[in-house]
């Protein structure tokens, strides 16, 4: 992927900002009022995980749909307890870990890789 965004680059098929652009879009999850780091758990050793605290139950939803989508797996950490009731509401057909103020759901058939 990288190869085919430089080749075009360098034939002046696209921009040096598009260029930008579409290296950030392979690694990073932007919407309205998010940025998830979908491929943190190969650089950190760890995954994103959504801190819940100043975020809009919308905003932590769309987050949690990301990662299972993109990762099979969810971390979402200072839920109060309004918003993990929503959370638990909405993702019911998930596996759900809850420990204090910290929610990990993940997929049916998530597997560690």
């Amino acid at each position: 992927m990288f190869e085919d965004i430089l080749r075009s680059l360098v034939r002046g098929e696209i921009t040096l900002e598009e260029a930008e652009e579409k290296i950030l879009e392979m690694f990073y999850e932007r919407t309205d009022g998010l940025m998830l780091d979908l491929e943190r758990d190969k650089c950190q050793g760890f995954p994103e995980i959504v801190f819940a605290s100043e975020k809009m139950v919308e905003h932590i939803i769309i987050a949690v749909e990301k990662l299972l989508e993109r990762k099979g797996i969810a971390f979402v950490f200072h839920l109060d307890e309004e918003k993990k009731k929503t959370v638990k509401n909405r993702f019911r057909g998930y596996k759900i870990r809850e420990a204090g103020r910290l929610l990990v759901v993940k997929t049916k058939n998530f597997r560690k890789s």
